[in-house]
């Protein structure tokens, strides 16, 4: 009989009802395959949402706190990265399902002391101990809606309390309104390494229908002079698909991003869900649709090529890198499924297992922090599979999954995957050599529902190993 190993290289299968790996690893894949015609734009009938934490195990009301008690002095034994969440925002770009707060919310003004108390609490202290911390992230919302001086205090009081690794990388997002280039500088002087600005098309007509206020001539002015800075690397944000982005206007949005030649760039496909102001204005017909698949994914491929060309390195499925200084190391290590530690209102971190959200409620979250204790809001076990889901998801994203650390903590795996592997191999979405997996161009743009497919493959090797223990 072949070993997993073997039959994963050969694309074979042990053959046979009898078989060891037919009786016990039977798994129906076949509602991940992808349909025949074009592999970019058609295999799947849309992109799947990836959602890291399904599955995991809600910890009821009545336990939030005691489970919690327990969790916070477990010590962290492995690096991980930090977020702090700002949840104020200018308006509410019509594309966003994160707004919660108008920037004149009364609380503005005081929440980085609010914060920098969230980081100071001694019950939390084996939380923010331990191993050195990769990346430290300020977003939101929008983190420079806060005054230079309230910014500049929550990034060094997050520096004092937390072990950052030497040369740790600190992003810092942004946004034009409400901002500018010296409230930028007060912020690398406290520590910010890496500014990430959403600029999700330099088209005037196409932002201002996306609720971004700023015009294209003040966004390019703000970037170039805050590119001249030269002391943080500049990332920015491209959207592919969006209401009246025409394949012309792409091209001119990379173009243009070529000439600012940032140190990184994300292209994101639009994904449109029912809780965002963009799909309601779609369904009312009040804004020109959003681009079919096939449309973004020919945008996400002529994006691929053009700064392919450029010389730019892809270092993920959607970042793009133009210089050695930006590695992109929080978004890379938090799909790899490493643990975050999280403060402020509405955050989301993991820790021992588990994933938590901090009370999104700003008078409850201050209420609580003033007893001195953490404002959970939810908290929840995650799946027994969570680390090997990351690798996978880690491996998709960057390019190229190693198998075999899967097959050896899940002997089945290979068996499982097999004609899954296979098909997407014929279909033009991946490449096979030995025990890894590659995604091609097109594999890139469907990442997701390859990621939810291997996912649900390793789930179904645990649901069995449960039902057979």
């Amino acid at each position: 009989m072949k070993s997993p190993e073997t039959r994963l290289a050969t694309g074979t299968r042990d053959e046979g009802p009898d078989s060891p790996a037919v009786a016990r690893h039977a798994w129906d894949p076949s509602p991940h395959f992808a349909r025949p015609g074009d592999p970019l734009r058609e295999a799947f009938a849309g992109r799947r949402p990836l959602v890291p934490w399904l599955g995991g195990e809600p910890v009821a009301a009545q336990a939030l706190a005691s489970t919690w008690a327990e969790l916070r002095s477990v010590a962290r034994t492995r690096s991980a990265v930090a977020y702090v969440h700002v949840p104020f925002c200018a308006g509410h770009c019509t594309f966003c399902g994160f707004y919660r707060n108008g920037a004149g919310h009364p609380s503005r003004a005081t929440y980085h002391a609010l914060v920098e108390a969230e980081l100071r609490l001694d019950s939390e202290r084996a939380l923010r101990s331990g191993p050195p911390i990769e990346a430290l992230y300020f977003g939101g919302g929008t983190p420079t809606e806060l005054d230079a001086s309230a910014l500049a205090s929550l990034i060094g009081s997050a520096r004092a309390q937390l072990p950052l690794a030497d040369g740790a990388e600190i992003t810092l997002e942004a946004r034009v309104l409400h901002c500018d280039v010296e409230k930028l500088r007060a912020c690398i002087d406290a520590g910010v390494s890496r500014i990430s600005v959403g600029v999700q098309s330099f088209d005037t007509d196409v932002r201002h229908g996306l609720g971004r206020r700023a015009d294209s001539t003040t966004l390019l002015a703000f970037l170039t002079e805050l590119r001249g800075l030269s002391r943080a690397a500049l990332v920015i944000d491209l959207i592919l698909g969006l209401p009246g982005q025409t394949m012309d206007v792409w091209r001119r949005d990379l173009e243009t991003c070529l000439d600012l030649r940032p140190d990184g760039v994300d292209l994101y496909a639009l994904s449109l869900h029912p809780g965002v102001p963009l799909f309601q204005m779609v369904q009312r017909g009040t804004c020109a649709p959003s681009a079919p698949v096939g449309v973004q994914a020919d945008m996400y491929a002529t994006g691929v090529e053009t700064l392919e060309r450029a010389g730019w390195e892809q270092l993920t499925q959607a970042h793009f890198a133009s210089s050695p200084r930006e590695r992109n190391v929080y978004n890379r290590r938090i799909k790899a499924g490493v643990d975050c530690i999280a403060f402020g209102a509405g955050a989301g971190g993991t820790h021992a297992g588990f994933s938590y959200v901090i009370e999104p409620d700003l008078g409850t979250y201050e209420e609580t922090l003033r007893r001195g204790e953490r404002p959970l809001a939810r908290l929840a076990r995650r799946v027994p599979t969570y680390e090997i889901e990351g690798h996978v998801a880690d491996g998709i994203e960057r390019g190229r999954l190693d198998l075999a650390p899967i097959d050896a903590t899940d002997r089945g795996f290979c068996a499982r995957a097999d004609r899954l592997l296979e098909q997407w191999r014929k279909a033009g979405l991946i490449e096979r050599d030995g025990s890894s997996v590659a995604p091609t161009i097109a594999g890139r743009f469907w990442q997701s529902n390859l990621i939810t497919g291997l996912i649900e493959c390793i789930r179904a090797g645990e649901t069995r190993e449960g039902e057979s223990s």
